[in-house]
This record gives C-alpha cells, sequence and structure tokens, in this order.
C-alpha cells in the first residue's frame, strides 16, 4: 500500500504548523536567505531513494511536487515561493499550486509541461524518474518514512536540494522539541492486568473491526509506521502479533 504520510501524526501536525507559518504570529513561511548565502550552496551533490547522486547547480525555481508530504516540507521549510505545481494530492497548506498531475499515474509530458528545475516524489511509479531523466529534469526520491529520523534527513534533504538547508535544521529541531515535549507530558501508565482472549475473537478479528462508511484503506499492524510514536507515548498495539490487514476509515 502506498503511503504519502510521514510515520507520526504528530510530525505531520508539526509540518502544517510551521507550513502555515509556525506559532510566532508573523503569518509568513521562514524568512527567505539572501542571494549570497543561496549562492553560495550551489552547486550541491545530494542521494535520494533512488541511489543515484544528484547535482544541483543553482537554486530550484520551478519546483513540481508529486508527494503531499514533500509539498508540505517545502512550505515549512520557506521553500514555498519556489514551488510551480504540485499533484492532485496536495492539498496542505491551501496555497500550494494544485494541479491535475497525479503521483499514482504520473506522465512526464504533463510534468514536463510546468518546465521544472527540480521534481520531488515518493514513488518511481510506471519508470517516472528515467523518463523525466531522459529530459534531463532532476528527480528527487523521497519514499515514506518509517521512522521518525528518516522524516528528520528528508527535511534536510529537501532543505540542501533548495537552498533552505538552516531553515530545514531549524525545522528539525523545533519538532523534535515539540515531539519530546508531547511525550513528557503524557502521564506514566500503571501496569495494566493482563487478559485472556478466547480463540474465537483472536480467530475472527473481523467481528471487531471498525469502520465510519469511509473507503480509504488503512493498514493496521503491531508493525505499521505508527509504531515508533506508540512506543514513544508508552502505548502499545492491541492487535494479535500475527493480524494485519487494511480496514476502511
Amino acid at each position: 500500500m502506498r503511503k504519502f504520510v510521514l510515520p507520526a501524526l504528530v510530525t505531520a501536525a508539526s509540518l502544517g504548523m510551521y507550513a502555515c507559518g509556525g506559532d510566532d504570529g508573523g503569518g509568513g513561511a521562514a524568512e527567505a536567505p539572501s542571494q549570497t548565502t543561496t549562492a553560495a550552496t550551489f552547486p550541491v551533490t545530494l542521494e535520494g531513494a533512488s541511489g543515484k547522486a544528484l547535482t544541483i547547480t543553482s537554486r530550484p525555481e520551478r519546483i513540481v511536487s508529486l508527494s503531499p508530504t514533500a509539498t508540505e516540507m517545502l512550505y515549512a521549510i520557506g521553500a514555498g515561493d519556489q514551488v510551480e505545481a504540485v499533484d492532485d494530492q496536495s492539498n496542505f497548506p491551501p496555497q500550494a499550486p494544485r494541479t491535475k498531475l497525479s503521483g499514482f499515474q504520473p506522465n512526464v509530458e504533463a510534468i514536463a509541461g510546468y518546465r521544472p528545475d527540480l521534481v520531488l516524489l515518493s514513488n518511481d511509479e510506471q519508470d517516472v524518474v528515467a523518463g523525466l531523466d531522459r529530459l534531463s529534469i532532476p528527480t528527487l526520491l523521497l519514499p515514506a518514512a518509517q521512522k521518525l529520523d528518516d522524516a528528520y534527513g528528508q527535511i534536510e534533504l529537501v532543505g540542501k536540494a533548495t537552498g533552505h538547508r538552516s531553515e530545514a535544521m531549524a525545522t528539525v529541531t523545533k519538532m523534535k522539541a515539540d515531539i519530546d515535549a508531547i511525550v513528557a507530558g503524557i502521564p506514566e501508565r500503571a501496569a495494566a492486568p493482563r487478559t485472556t482472549t478466547s480463540s474465537t475473537t483472536r480467530s475472527s478479528p473481523s467481528r471487531h473491526r471498525p469502520s465510519s462508511g469511509r473507503s480509504t484503506p488503512l493498514s493496521v499492524s503491531r508493525t505499521s509506521p505508527t509504531r515508533p510514536t506508540r512506543r514513544a507515548a508508552g502505548t502499545r498495539s492491541c492487535l494479535p502479533s500475527t493480524w494485519s490487514r487494511q480496514i476502511p476509515i
């Protein structure tokens, strides 16, 4: 199942707050670096999930994002004014230039029509990376993060790619502090008594399957991407260790 979300709701919430301008009342993104600072940042060589080195010679000014997570990262670090287009699933922040571009069924010609100087995406669907390479369009592949450190690393990588390295580092530092504060504010739980579950219940988890009538699937298991947050918060999955299925939410 494809996921376009960070591994923890608190991380996504933090990104959203910074994309809207933070909590300092400024109402804007991070302050843009000076032209001198930006010029000194490039060229820069990066390596995304594809494993291939990517050299960016100058600050990208026509970025296309095919990932909602990447879109939020761009605005969170103050690179929003460099974004030319985002995919049809990128609905935050509201000012992002949403288009009909798809990250699930990417069309190389449609992407190229925006004349991007950098494309961010979370999946290499339909060999879109190779197609864009043939047109000499730089791509940075950022797959769904499996743990918080992955998310932090991707934010810093996007910062380097866009000329917002210091803003990205500051965003990561603030997010870590916010998450630590949330975890520290959770009261300690008393050890819960162990209960036994009948074999009938264990063999028929669908009898207790929650649903709100929506059709969006959610993959739930003890090893789902929310595990790091559950552990940090001192909670655990109530599901049997061998059970995993998609449920509508």
